[in-house]
């Protein structure tokens, strides 16, 4: 019954809204997209809230962008 129930859900949503349900990307992947792809402090920022480990790779990356703008930020004193 859950399987029908399902099918049914997914068959009445808004097709754009399916790929949501669906990714082959892993955590780590997804957690790492934040700060490689954000455009703007403020999206790259959202990396922190994820755990450490999912970030590790590019730790070197992080900590060059956390020195470019740490006094820019204590400045500006941004909401985020």
């Amino acid at each position: 019954m859950w399987i029908f129930v399902f099918c049914v859900f997914l068959k009445v949503m808004k097709k754009k809204y399916r790929k949501g349900f669906f990714s082959l990307e892993r955590g780590c992947d997804y957690s790492k997209n934040f700060f490689l792809k954000g455009e703007g402090d403020h999206i790259k920022q959202k990396l922190f809230g994820d755990n450490q480990n999912m970030w590790k790779s590019i730790r070197p990356q992080v900590q060059d962008w956390l020195s470019n703008n740490w006094w820019r930020w204590e400045e500006e004193n941004p909401e985020w």
